[in-house]
């Protein structure tokens, strides 16, 4: 006779190992941004390159779907009374999962409320309910350690806990060894070996996604980098022109993009422009306006073609905002009329306590997607949309990741070969360096050793 508890365990392993290897669900917790990549600190206070969030799941029907069948097919074959979720942001998904299981939900509260009826336990339950607890992501272990004291001291009795992820700091096999059954759909080491096997298409060389690229500006810029062996675009943040034309002809053999702030400069003038100009195609470099768009249509016209800057009849890449709408797009492609030119969609910051939510993230990107042969690039912390026509710049690089300023920092393996960007965009580490050269050889150097082990080069 088959032993009952080794066949339960062995239906349990057999499910964590089929939906462990589902690279379709895997993939779409990176195309929906659950996924992230870069500098995170944890409520523990430890620190990690990897933050998956799941709360970004529940902003897509299809994906929180996927994610509770997947869950349910995880979870032991057996019903339960009650199906909890630790509060607050697995809560969603406990209750997709409640619905796919068609069983009865309980949720949990962190604390009483001081009105009403004062519970910390909402729903219909009684003592002795077996409870199949549901955890987002497993770290220390601590919330589920909490959630399970908590509905233990209300009669109920925890009887099998099922995560999305094991960040695997040994918190799973504690929960076991206390006698909680405890499984998840992923470990970190899943997430790490997808990031370094599936890289999107930025597998192929810069030379392959100039031929085929949609969009004429990212088809020069891949050309550019693919020649030059370089990746790097300085941001020259100086305030004037001689300063500005200084760097761009000492840096200019080095970089890929200049990129430029120039309603700061003191004494500009419009031979400036020719000069920068002369200088750019000397060294075949592109010229990036940060000027950061972000107003309604009519009034972005006049700021992209008119003023005392003309910026779009120099400026082969412009910054945008999103936030106007995908209207600003349509109207600053209108005013150009001109092929060579085209817009970086800003998506992601690398200040801290910035804005750009994944919400907003999602929606730019969305946007950029309708104006594929105007949008040429997105600034993001990482490579965060699948089979893009796009390239991605990185702002906030540093070759060390320490804290700077408002910054937080990337080093150039973490964006170019970790994250999957493109493009490293450094300013003042380069030029307020003793030797400007030396030091944009060193990120040259670095971003392109990054670049040619993402390729397997």
């Amino acid at each position: 006779m088959i032993n009952r508890t080794f066949l339960s365990a062995y239906l349990l392993l057999a499910a964590t190992v089929i939906y462990a290897n589902d690279h379709t669900l895997l993939q779409a917790l990176y195309d929906h941004n659950v996924v992230k990549h870069g500098a995170f600190i944890f409520r523990s206070g430890q620190k990690s390159s990897i933050y998956v969030d799941m709360r970004n799941a529940i902003s897509s029907p299809s994906l929180l779907t996927q994610l509770a069948h997947s869950l349910n097919a995880l979870a032991p074959a057996k019903k339960y009374d009650r199906v909890c979720g630790v509060p607050y942001g697995t809560i969603p998904l406990a209750t997709a999962l409640a619905l796919e299981r068609n069983e009865p939900m309980i949720m949990l509260r962190k604390e009483i409320k001081n009105h009403g009826t004062q519970k910390r336990i909402e729903g219909e339950y009684k003592p002795g309910d077996r409870v199949l607890l549901i955890e987002d992501v497993i770290t220390t272990g601590g919330s589920v350690r909490e959630a399970i004291d908590l509905l233990e001291q209300q009669g109920l009795i925890v009887e099998d806990v099922i995560a999305c992820l094991d960040y695997q700091q040994g918190s799973v096999e504690k929960l076991r060894d206390l006698g909680y059954p405890t499984q998840a759909l992923y470990t970190i080491a899943d997430i790490i070996n997808h990031t370094e096997n599936t890289k999107y298409t930025h597998n192929l060389t810069y030379a392959q996604r100039a031929q085929t690229s949609c969009n004429v500006v990212s088809q020069k810029i891949f050309a550019i980098m693919e020649q030059k062996k370089t990746n790097l675009a300085l941001a020259a943040d100086v305030t004037t022109t001689q300063e500005l034309l200084s760097l761009a002809e000492l840096l200019g053999p080095h970089i890929c993009v200049l990129k430029i702030h120039v309603d700061i400069l003191t004494d500009f003038t419009p031979l400036f422009i020719e000069q920068l100009k002369t200088i750019a195609q000397q060294h075949t470099f592109l010229l990036m306006a940060d000027r950061k768009f972000s107003d309604i249509g009519n009034t972005t016209q006049l700021q992209y073609t008119q003023g005392i800057y003309h910026i779009a009849d120099w400026a082969d890449l412009v910054t945008v905002q999103a936030l106007p709408g995908a209207g600003i797009l349509a109207s600053m492609q209108q005013a150009t009329q001109c092929a060579d030119r085209a817009v970086v969609l800003i998506t992601q910051m690398s200040s801290h306590d910035n804005l750009a939510s994944s919400a907003y993230t999602n929606r730019a990107i969305a946007m950029g997607n309708e104006h594929t042969d105007f949008v040429a690039g997105l600034i993001a912390r990482t490579a965060i949309t699948p089979n893009e026509p796009y390239f991605f710049m990185t702002t906030g690089i540093h070759l060390s990741t320490q804290a700077i300023a408002d910054q937080t920092y990337l080093t150039p393996y973490e964006a170019i070969f970790q994250n999957g960007t493109d493009i490293i965009i450094v300013g003042r580490a380069i030029y307020e360096s003793p030797d400007p050269i030396a030091t944009a050889i060193a990120y040259k150097n670095a971003g392109w050793e990054a670049y040619q082990k993402r390729i397997g080069t």
